[in-house]
């Protein structure tokens, strides 16, 4: 029974099928094991909760380091007053998370229970059983003797089944009594196997093949917005042999089939499998026959299917939690700081620890009072006592190490993502979309971005594209700008693209309309080819609203297509079923659409094999795609009308369009029917199917005949060029990497800002295929090399002629060395697919990125996504910098989970897929200034000060404790009394530190555009830096001492209480020393920011006031008679000395001096780029 289960190599599912003895183990349970359809998103249940979260809680050095001293302090060796006090600090830091993470998981909870929940109709009855995955031993209690083997196995199945067949049956886990019929029962009681009826607007429980539907087409449509964000309805299709068994339950318990289908894993996009009728006939299974979890469906009135995946099994769930988890710089720098904390505390303990030995040795002969008299000096153990002090010590400088700092980043990131959310700047009305944080930890990282990494359409572009040329015949035909009187919604075409409607001007052109119908017949014909490839060749949907008909598609280009297509006369009225009716010049034709093999950005093309219904024997292959893979599939005998297309191709691209081309081929019966039986065969193989069907299918695609090529425009998003310049200004380096032409890129690099006329454009081609492979790649590479050496001649030695024996990280290393010697020269740097792929090459990789990252712009073109993926984590590697991702589709989810920093585009025309993956979204590129240099650029400024503040006043509250050991005989005594140590970090210091985080403003924003170098700041990480720290806890070191030695030598004899009872019992120095250490903690935020707002000045007005009145309370209690320390009237007694109000003027005077004279001298002197902006925004 606890035997692992071996897991086979496809999923096979009986329906009404017994299994064989061989699916099961000796003992009769089935050798694989599948999942329930009940999900858990949850991470704690009532028992595991509080044990679950305090490990997770003190995996944290820091909060183990206190937790281990709270233990410490309960030993009476250390002498703790009252160690249940000392442990209150963590105690409410650890229950606030817990609060917080018992929150959210209880969110989960009420979700998890919602959803399997939820109800569905599943099949029942007497003659239907599943028994996929179940335990099939004998139902019977009396004792069977057992027999070894698959033979006892095999006698118990037939015992089970004969049983069945009876009508007799044990307890199952669901099947039912009586006739045949439709059950209700929850989500989380469906099991693979199950048949299910949905109905309209229904969500899917789980993972089915589709049965039947109520569509007499055998379509059914369904909306996947809550897989991929995408809004438009989808077709999915029934099986063939399945769709006549409708949803009735009598016809379905008649069918026999065994469904195999590929493992679980979570592509979304294809599935592997097919369905084998009484052992013999096999038809496959496609992504097009499924209906996924999480989906709905729509406009069809109910849908049959047979359920394959369950649960965590399913794709939704696979595909759930996959984003990369991503620190923060700041973070990271964090850790080190607080490591480095920690051994600046182990050094003042270890001080303590020596000089009490020292103490000790020299007053032990004499046992001074403050030496135990059972210390005698034969007996005294100075390895002992000198733990002992050591540990004494870490307990009292405890606080030295900042143990709500994470909290409080936590809190600060928190608020700083709403006002992102909330920045009505970045809003866009036109969907209703404001920036959205997906990441709260990262908002800093936003202000170091050095390389931005996007992509092109639908990023920079608006993805609403509009045809406006095509070369057909030797001939260019142009799209004919309407007259002013001629713009109103009845000139103007709509196409829904994703849910979205597009309205576009319509393609006409009064030659073309002459050439269709009374040009020479040659060119008639290759027109209406022509036209007929774009009706026909594409995957989108037809709706009609009265005699009006609708368009949807999934990609803009091919909605425009098909709409241009209607306007030349070549309108698609209808597509289903395998069928599509078109009106040509206005008459209707009807095709038959024999095989699809669709677009991806491996092939770079799609095809459609169909025939006229009329002419059965003639049957075409429309084929179109990219220009270069076009043109490595075409015949003979067609040089001249290649020549003239490629010309009008680089005319097309050089005004910056969109270009695709055509062909087509005609095919005979026979070789169509020898086609469709590999094809056939190749669908229904559960191991490389794609690549087979490609194989298939590629063979086929070759000696296409050239129709001509479309040229379609994708303007530039509104406010692009000047968001560009304004980034390029703050040092940001921005790549794109589109899967367009050279040309093509280079034109729009021009009118986004990208390239000036200045530009020197080092263009680094391949030879597409005109070369052997080996002859590309040292043709690819002297290309790099030769650029170098023509640009950037500075640029010799370790890149170039590497030592042979290097791995590829020491190559970036090397290169990334002798690439910062150089300067940046005013070059734009052009690369191909084919050339990219080579300079990718490990060996290779470094010395393209010496000349890519000398470029201060950069195109790849024609990419795929995986080579925007590996462009990305090269760029990191190579650079070290920070890279920003941002795109809008499918495609470039690789990359923005690659960069440090992913952004997606939620305007966009192609889903939300890349939304999903990012850790922000922003509704147009243009948001991304205000969110780097203004947002971003805030965050980083913030948590860097907050960071620093945090260790500073940690830092000049306990160092007084350690300088007043020399004065105690390092005997570890407190120097404040214990109340103050507890509130210190939880409210006489927390608050101003958090509004620091949270508002400070180093530069209005009205500003900041006009001083773009001020992001250099970040970019060059100049903020958190060892440097700064050790700064900052050197004069937090000297404060210390001020607020020490000053109160000290000012008091005099007035330093003892006149109250104290105990030799030594300095209560008066101890409050004077406090309140200078908590005053000049707060001021010394105040003086690190440059935004004295309202909130600030109220936070530390509020901070010294609970300072005072806790003082003034705290003094006028008893303490004497309960025991505690002798403090009472203290405060009435320090107030009125004058000696008093002189250590707090003179602390605060000359604690903040030198910090604010050489503020001064500097930016006087030797002004920063921030000095003179905040100078100028003075005035």
């Amino acid at each position: 029974f606890l035997q692992a289960r071996t897991p086979a190599p496809t999923r096979r599912i009986r329906y009404n099928v017994d299994p064989t003895p061989d699916e099961f183990d000796a003992t009769g349970y089935p050798k694989v094991a599948y999942a329930n359809n009940a999900i858990q998103t949850s991470k704690y249940t009532p028992l595991t909760f509080l044990p679950r979260n305090l490990a997770e809680q003190f995996r944290k050095v820091a909060n183990l380091f206190f937790l281990l001293l709270d233990v410490l302090q309960f030993l009476a060796v250390f002498n703790v007053a009252n160690p249940f006090l000392s442990a209150v600090p963590l105690i409410i830091i650890t229950a606030l998370t817990a609060v917080k993470d018992g929150f959210e998981d209880w969110s989960r909870h009420k979700s998890d229970t919602f959803t399997n929940g939820q109800e569905a109709k599943r099949l029942q009855g007497d003659r239907f059983d599943n028994s996929n995955g179940r335990h099939l031993r004998p139902q019977q209690t009396e004792f069977i003797p057992q027999k070894s083997g698959l033979t006892g196995l095999h006698q118990r199945l037939s015992r089970r089944f004969h049983t069945r067949k009876q009508g007799h049956h044990g307890p199952k886990s669901h099947s039912g009594t009586g006739p045949m019929h439709w059950e209700t029962c929850c989500w989380q009681d469906v099991h693979v196997g199950d048949v299910l009826l949905l109905t309209q607007d229904d969500p899917i429980p789980a993972d089915l093949v589709v049965f039947a539907t109520s569509n007499s087409e055998s379509i059914c449509y369904v909306e996947t917005k809550n897989l991929d964000g995408e809004t438009n309805l989808k077709i999915r299709h029934s099986l063939a042999e399945t769709q006549e068994l409708g949803d009735d339950p009598e016809k379905l318990v008649g069918f026999n089939a065994v469904i195999e289908v590929e493992l679980p894993s979570p592509n979304l996009q294809t599935i592997n499998g097919k369905i084998s009728e009484a052992w013999e006939h096999k038809s496959p299974i496609t992504i097009n026959n499924i209906l996924l979890r999480g989906c709905n469906l729509r406009n069809t009135d109910w849908v049959v299917g047979l359920v394959i995946y369950t649960g965590e099994e399913s794709r939704l769930r696979l595909n759930a939690g996959k984003t990369p988890s991503k620190r923060s710089v700041i973070d990271k720098h964090m850790n080190k700081e607080v490591i480095l904390n920690m051994g600046f505390l182990v050094a003042m303990c270890i001080v303590v620890a020596v000089m009490g030995d020292y103490y000790t040795q020299k007053h032990l002969q004499n046992l001074a009072p403050f030496i135990p008299a059972t210390f005698a000096a034969e007996e005294y153990n100075r390895a002992l006592q000198g733990v002992i002090t050591f540990w004494s010590a870490l307990i009292t400088f405890q606080n030295l190490i900042p143990i709500s700092l994470y909290l409080t980043v936590e809190i600060v990131k928190t608020l700083q993502s709403y006002f992102l959310y909330a920045d009505e700047q970045m809003y866009y009305a036109m969907i209703d979309q404001p920036c959205k944080p997906r990441s709260w930890n990262l908002a800093d990282d936003l202000g170091q971005i050095e390389y931005i990494l996007s992509d092109k359409t639908g990023t920079l572009t608006r993805n609403q594209m509009e045809l406006k040329q095509i070369s057909c015949g030797g001939i260019i035909y142009e799209q004919e700008e309407p007259g002013v009187n001629d713009i109103d919604a009845d000139k103007r075409s709509a196409t829904t693209v994703n849910g979205q409607q597009h309205i576009r001007n319509p393609f006409t052109n009064v030659q073309l309309a002459h050439d269709l119908r009374h040009g020479p017949d040659v060119l008639q014909e290759q027109l209406h080819m022509f036209w007929l490839c774009l009706a026909i060749c594409h995957t989108v949907l037809v709706s009609t609203k009265g005699a009006t008909l609708n368009y949807q598609a999934q990609s803009p280009d091919e909605g425009a297509l098909v709409q241009a297509a209607a306007e030349a006369g070549f309108a698609l009225q209808s597509s289903a079923a395998g069928v599509c009716t078109i009106q040509v010049l206005g008459a209707l034709q009807t095709w038959e659409i024999l095989n699809v093999v669709e677009f991806n950005s491996d092939r770079k093309r799609m095809s459609v094999f169909v025939r006229r219904v009329d002419e059965p024997d003639t049957i075409l292959l429309f084929c179109k795609g990219a220009d270069s893979v076009i043109y490595d599939r075409l015949g003979g005998g067609q040089n001249a009308s290649r020549q003239d297309l490629l010309i009008h191709l680089d005319n097309f691209a050089a005004q910056g369009l969109r270009t695709l081309c055509l062909s087509y081929k005609i095919l005979t019966k026979e070789a169509y029917m020898t086609f469709a039986h590999a094809y056939n065969e190749a669908s229904t193989s559960l191991g490389m199917r794609d690549q087979e069907m490609e194989l298939v299918a590629s063979a086929m695609e070759r000696e296409l005949q050239l129709l001509g090529a479309t040229a379609i425009e994708d303007k530039l998003q509104e406010g692009v060029p000047n968001a560009v310049f304004k980034l390029r200004q703050s040092g940001l380096k921005i790549w794109v990497l589109t899967g367009d032409k050279v040309e093509t890129a280079i034109n729009i690099g021009f009118s986004s800002n990208l390239i000036d006329t200045e530009m020197e454009i080092i263009l680094i081609r391949g030879n597409n295929g005109e070369k052997t492979h080996e002859e590309e790649q040292m043709s690819v590479w002297r290309q790099i090399h030769d650029a170098i050496m023509k640009f950037f001649p500075e640029q010799v030695g370790g890149v170039l002629n590497p030592p042979k024996e290097t791995s590829h990280r020491e190559r970036l290393k090397r290169s990334k060395h002798d690439a910062s010697r150089i300067n940046h020269n005013n070059c734009a740097l052009v690369v191909d697919d084919l050339a990219l792929h080579y300079a990718l090459h490990p060996k290779a990789s470094a010395l393209f990125m010496s000349l890519a990252t000398q470029c201060r712009t950069v195109f790849c073109c024609r990419v795929s996504p995986l080579q925007k993926a590996k462009v990305v984590e090269l760029v990191k590697d190579y650079s070290g910098a920070m890279c920003l991702a941002i795109g809008d589709g499918a495609n470039d989810v690789s990359m923005i989970q690659a960069a440090q920093v992913g952004v997606g585009i939620s305007g966009g025309e192609e889903g939300q897929q890349a939304v999903m993956a990012a850790d922000y979204s922003i509704a147009q590129f243009r948001f991304l200034e205000r969110l780097l240099l203004v947002h971003g650029r805030w965050s980083y400024v913030r948590v860097s000060k907050l960071i620093f503040t945090f260790f500073f006043k940690n830092v000049i509250w306990i160092f007084p404790m350690f300088v007043f050991q020399f004065y105690s005989l390092s005997s570890s005594q407190l120097l404040y009394l214990y109340p103050y140590l507890l509130l210190y970090n939880l409210l006489l210091s927390s608050l101003p530190v958090i509004v620091l985080g949270v508002f400070e403003q180093d530069l209005w924003q009205e500003y900041i555009p006009y001083f773009p170098l001020t992001y250099a700041q970040g970019l060059e990480q100049k903020l958190v830096t060892f440097k700064e720290f050790l700064l900052v806890t050197f004069e937090a070191i000297y404060q210390s001492i001020v607020c020490f030695f000053i109160p000290m030598y000012a008091l005099g004899e007035h330093a003892t209480h006149r109250h104290d009872t105990l030799a030594g019992s300095l209560t008066r120095l101890s409050m004077v020393v406090c309140i200078c250490s908590c005053l000049n903690a707060n001021l010394y935020i105040a003086v690190r920011s440059n935004n004295w707002s309202w909130i600030l000045v109220g936070i530390q007005l509020f901070g010294f006031f609970c300072l005072v009145v806790f003082t003034l309370i705290y003094s006028s209690l008893d303490w004497k008679a309960t025991g505690g320390e002798p403090i009472t009237g203290i405060a009435e007694d320090m107030f009125r000395l004058p000696h008093f109000w002189f250590s707090l003027v003179m602390t605060v005077f000359l604690s903040h001096l030198p910090r604010t004279l050489f503020a001064f001298i500097h930016s006087q002197i030797a002004p920063s780029d921030m000095d003179l902006a905040r100078e100028i925004q003075k005035y």
